[in-house]
């Protein structure tokens, strides 16, 4: 499934290079499902007008999501001792998205759209004690901890733009991210589950 849609990006691009398109910034802030806690989002990109209706952007995905505190409990032959945890995720995504307008809707006049496409996702999730304690004494299972991990994802949504003023358009989608689990004949490890993101952003022309 991913060489695909890789395959259909491609000649989207090839073909969109090849034609007198308008190009768009395109940015947003929204919220992602990830493990444990919604986080915040910001996406900032470039997108190029392949038709009235169809299109391709690529953008920056990152979580701009602070530390969580949190509690946990150490060991010793003694006693127990509660510290204090902090908790923090991060998520940085390049995506390469087709867009299609659905029925009446295009460039010009804003309405439902599709979108689909590839994204090379790194994301990490670090756990640490705040506060000091003697390491001698006390001890836990797992409560500090780093995980790091890349993985392709595929992104999937359907959303809605309506133009605010000339040249000016306010847009918001909902889209479902699934990790991609095969590279042609290649199976790939799940290391990042899916996740549901909601979103909110802007279009204008550039030029």
């Amino acid at each position: 499934m991913m060489k695909k849609v890789l395959m259909i990006l491609s000649m989207a691009l090839m073909m969109a290079s090849s034609m007198n398109a308008q190009f768009y910034f395109d940015g947003g802030i929204g919220m992602a499902s990830l493990p444990k806690f919604p986080t915040p989002v910001l996406q900032l990109g470039g997108e190029k007008e392949m038709s009235r209706s169809t299109g391709v952007y690529v953008s920056l995905s990152q979580s701009i999501s602070g530390k969580i505190a949190g509690e946990a409990t150490l060991y010793g032959e003694q006693s127990n001792l509660y510290v204090a945890t902090a908790y923090k995720v991060n998520l940085t995504a390049l995506n390469i998205v087709g867009k299609r307008f659905l029925k009446r809707g295009d460039y010009d006049d804003g309405g439902f759209f599709f979108k689909g496409g590839i994204s090379l996702a790194y994301a990490s999730e670090k756990k640490t004690i705040t506060d000091e304690y003697d390491q001698s004494l006390y001890s836990g299972d797992e409560v500090e901890y780093t995980y790091k991990a890349f993985q392709p994802m595929i992104p999937i949504g359907i959303g809605y733009e309506v133009e605010l003023k000339r040249d000016l358009y306010l847009n918001f989608d909902a889209t479902l991210t699934l990790p991609a689990n095969r590279v042609g004949s290649m199976q790939i490890s799940v290391n990042i589950p899916p996740f549901v993101g909601l979103n909110a952003g802007v279009r204008f022309p550039l030029g």
